[in-house]
């Protein structure tokens, strides 16, 4: 898999609330790398060293996806780059488990005793039904041989947004569930998709990828392509199209696009509880009267409050985001450069904080109440940053150990999608 840095920041601006005395953060569960394999390790969530005593366990090529059991004692971990899917006792931090299957997409945990797995093998993708205590695959469904845009954990699997390949069409939402059952139910109003045509050296792209949120108690996805959002009931697969609304931006400065130029729209989204959706993403284009100048505009960061059916911007620069069980963490324009700066806001979009820093970083990853920068840039030992989002603090500049994947909550699972993880 393409490992793809996404540039990243950070600056306190305003103070969180204090944090509570003696509220020491748990140990991290990582993936850390210095080449093509990775191991599974406990690191220490101030200094990123790793927690003595602690057994390292060698993994190979899994990474992503990955899933954690119900009860919270196991950890599935696919791949994009092997066929193997591996079962880990987090207790023992030992490999109790593993099985063949196809290029694993997306995993979903739901029961203890199922789990539902999004595979691809050559063009197809599949759902499998799998026996993680066996382990061994109980049913295999062929879903065709559609692209997938994005995909969302329900409350009982997988919701799956996937277009046309090789054209822009209509979107699909499938539904797959620990039963094996895959529903699918077409979004007309929303186009999905990409085509791509060669003139010599030059490449020429076009695409449509609309955002995927899923409200997992609700029992509700949300699809949006910028200003329109289609509302799915995941029991019903009855569809209801909402309006947002229109959210202008600046076009960013043109740059040459060499050899490959690009037409469209990328998108993003997530449910973060109490009726809100975040939304990100850019718009890209070939510039007006120009030979071959690429521009692109940030859709802006906004919080859509599917309770009104508001929007409220953020942060007109925002084209992506990372977000936390309290706050959105997004990369706002630094004022020194070279540098990087990180802005924090709440879930309904307050200002919390912003860090500026001279040295640049890349990458934007979390867990409990630190954000961390840099975790991604090199495959060796390399300079961290260490913030506190209660307080919008810097607590420390630790070296990462490698190139380090956090697995947790609100880290994604299958999806880089552009939130500011290492990875893509």
């Amino acid at each position: 898999m393409a490992r793809v840095v996404l540039a990243l920041v950070i600056v306190a601006l305003a103070a969180l609330p204090a944090a509570a005395a003696g509220d020491a953060p748990e140990p991290l569960l990582a993936i850390v790398s210095e080449g093509t394999l990775g191991d599974l390790v406990q690191l220490d969530p101030a200094t990123l060293a790793p927690v003595p005593g602690v057994p390292r366990l060698r993994l190979g090529l899994q990474d992503i996806p990955w899933a954690r059991s119900p009860d919270g004692s196991l950890l599935a971990i696919g791949s994009g780059r092997s066929t193997n899917l591996a079962f880990v006792d987090v207790r023992s931090m030992q490999r109790v488990g593993d099985l063949d299957v196809a290029f694993a997409t997306a995993l979903a945990w739901p029961r203890q005793d199922r789990l539902v797995l999004l595979e691809r093998e050559a063009l197809q993708y599949r759902l499998a039904i799998v026996d993680p205590h066996a382990p061994r695959v109980l049913t295999r469904r062929a879903l065709g041989t559609s692209d997938v845009a994005s995909a969302a954990v329900t409350r009982d699997g997988l919701a799956v947004l996937m277009m046309p390949r090789l054209r822009i069409g209509t979107a699909t939402l499938v539904v797959l569930d620990a039963d094996g059952r895959a529903r699918r139910v077409s979004l007309p109003r929303i186009a999905a998709g990409a085509v791509r045509k060669a003139s010599g050296e030059r490449r020429r792209t076009w695409y449509r990828h609309p955002a995927l949120a899923v409200d997992a108690d609700g029992g509700r996805a949300y699809v949006s392509a910028g200003l329109l959002v289609a509302v799915v009931d995941l029991e019903t697969l009855d569809v209801r199209y909402r309006q947002a609304r229109q959210v202008r931006a600046r076009l960013a400065r043109p740059e040459d696009g060499g050899n490959h130029l690009s037409t469209g729209t990328q998108r993003q989204a997530l449910w973060l509880g109490d009726g809100l959706i975040a939304l990100s993403g850019w718009n890209a284009r070939v510039v007006p009267g120009s030979s071959f100048a690429q521009g692109d505009e940030p859709a802006g960061l906004s919080v859509l409050d599917t309770r009104d059916w508001t929007v409220r911007r953020v942060l007109p620069e925002g084209r992506w985001f990372h977000a936390t069980g309290e706050l959105l963490l997004t990369h706002a324009p630094p004022s020194r450069r070279p540098g990087t700066a990180l802005a924090g806001f709440t879930h309904e979009g307050a200002a919390r904080f912003r860090v500026e820093v001279d040295q640049v970083y890349f990458g934007v990853q979390s867990a409990g109440p630190y954000a961390y920068l840099g975790l991604g840039q090199q495959y060796k030992q390399h300079d961290a940053m260490v913030v506190d989002t209660r307080t919008g603090e810097i607590v420390g500049t630790p070296r990462a150990p490698g190139w380090v994947l956090l697995l947790s909550p609100s880290q994604p699972q299958f999806c880089w999608c552009y939130t500011g993880t290492t990875v893509g």
